[in-house]
């Protein structure tokens, strides 16, 4: 099975067998959003954006035979029924290893995308 990683960096994947590093593979799937509308004005805060809108997601191929693409969790996210998409699990449960500056060195799973 070939691993396609899609985000802009290395992402390592800690087992008792080792570690596995996946680079990134030059591509790079996003979230495509756009603006929520205006700002309004908030007493004491200014002006406030409402939340961006989820538009889909770009960058992401189409399934292929054999292979499985590694993507980011907010791109997961965004993933609905596709069993060959799957992200590093960093949530405090899942076991992320982390440096003494909580930047994520591994992970010890990855999550599918909703089906």
């Amino acid at each position: 099975m070939n691993v396609v990683n899609l985000p802009p960096h290395a992402v390592t994947l800690r087992s008792d067998a080792g570690d596995v590093v996946f680079p990134p593979s030059g591509e790079v799937a996003r979230v495509v959003t756009r603006p929520g509308g205006d700002a309004v004005t908030v007493p004491g805060l200014g002006p406030v954006l409402p939340s961006e809108v989820t538009e889909g997601v770009s960058g992401l191929p189409d399934p292929e035979a054999g292979k499985v693409f590694l993507v980011s969790g907010f791109v997961l996210a965004n993933v609905r029924g596709r069993a060959d998409v799957v992200a590093p699990a960093t949530g405090p449960k899942h076991g992320v290893v982390r440096d003494d500056k909580g930047r994520i060195q591994a992970v010890t799973k990855f999550l599918a995308a909703p089906m």
